[in-house]
């Protein structure tokens, strides 16, 4: 990033020698980013973040096919800049059919193929939860959808840098894209857009982004998300061999800890790094606060984490009120340690204690 922040900082529009080195750059990226995900065929746009990409793939297609119909689906688990933008639809008379999950998370693929009609324009289904890590079968979603005519759009946001992401396997014709999530920084996501499809645009005015996205590019945080995806797929087999590991001592650990403690998620098809735990009896966010000065977590979604209500991804999952309020999401990262499991384990553990009284 550094060079582009020192010393190639010029407008990439600009057609000035600093203007025309950092258009360059954003090519460069845009091409190196779309080799990593497997979209050398499809477009490239670059949003302020996954929140912004889903926001226009969901927007953008609905707007864009209007004509077609006023119909899309999404499942009861999805992140909330995807719920959030479909309510925002239904208020402007679209409607929008919500599918519901197993107990591990996974879609009823049944339940949504019966939900597809005439007028439906766009299907989204998340590749990865975002609080339990459940992985869905996008592709056998994809070949479903596509069979019926109808788009499928998928928040990758939670899986790149942990499972294979590659477009053109899954099938899909939307992929969002969150930097942050591999260590790019946050603030900067991608939407990859199947070829010669033309979602409308949510921020007019120049013709930035091939049309997709006015506004002058951040070309030090493309870069640095460019570069993320690049180093996260050649690592992916490493990154599994090195966390699942430490990710079941620590479940392990927790469950010796607190034996009525209830994973949340699917036992096999989860991320390797995501261990969602719920501890019957203990408020969540109380423990969370305890534990805050030495162990970064989340109750539910980092998105909201801190509020007392109980995770609706978990209700929609069939957990029970206090399943759902007394769970904590504990991600695990390139750099954490067999050392850093167990003085974690260890302090959770003296935390639950305290907060039982036994």
């Amino acid at each position: 990033m550094w060079p582009f922040i020192a010393d190639h900082f010029g407008n990439p529009s600009s057609s000035h020698a600093l203007g025309t080195y950092a258009k360059k750059a954003i090519t460069q990226a845009r091409s190196s980013l779309a080799e990593a995900l497997g979209a050398q065929d499809d477009v490239v746009v670059f949003t302020g973040g996954g929140s912004e990409a889903n926001n226009l793939a969901i927007k953008g297609i609905a707007h864009a096919f209007q004509s077609k119909g006023k119909h899309m689906i999404i499942s009861s688990i999805e992140h909330p800049s995807i719920t959030v933008a479909a309510h925002f639809l239904a208020r402007q008379g679209y409607e929008v059919s919500i599918i519901s999950v197993n107990k591990n998370g996974i879609v009823n693929i049944e339940a949504l193929e019966k939900a597809i009609k005439s007028d439906t324009v766009l299907v989204s289904i998340m590749l990865v939860n975002n609080e339990v890590g459940t992985i869905q079968p996008i592709a056998d979603i994809a070949s479903m959808v596509h069979s019926k005519g109808v788009l499928l759009h998928t928040d990758a946001a939670q899986a790149i840098g942990k499972i294979p992401v590659n477009m053109k396997d899954l099938g899909v014709d939307l992929l969002s894209v969150a930097g942050h999530k591999f260590y790019a920084p946050p603030g900067i996501g991608a939407l990859l857009v199947r070829k010669n499809l033309m979602p409308e645009p949510l921020i007019h005015g120049a013709g930035h982004e091939n049309g997709f996205r006015a506004g002058t590019e951040n070309t030090p945080y493309i870069v640095a998300l460019s570069k993320a995806a690049e180093i996260s797929v050649t690592r992916l087999d490493e990154f599994q061999k090195r966390v699942k590991p430490l990710r079941d001592q620590l479940q392990e650990a927790l469950i010796n800890a607190y034996p009525s403690a209830v994973v949340n998620g699917d036992s096999d098809k989860r991320l390797c790094n995501t261990l969602n735990i719920s501890f019957p009896g203990i408020d969540s966010v109380q423990l969370m606060e305890s534990i805050r000065d030495r162990i970064a977590c989340s109750t539910g979604s980092a998105c909201h984490s801190g509020r007392a209500e109980p995770s609706q991804i978990l209700l929609n999952m069939g957990r029970s009120n206090d399943l759902a309020k007394s769970a904590l999401r504990l991600s695990l990262g390139w750099q954490t340690t067999h050392d850093e499991i167990e003085e974690a384990s260890d302090y959770l553990a003296s935390k639950l204690k305290a907060l039982t009284g036994f």
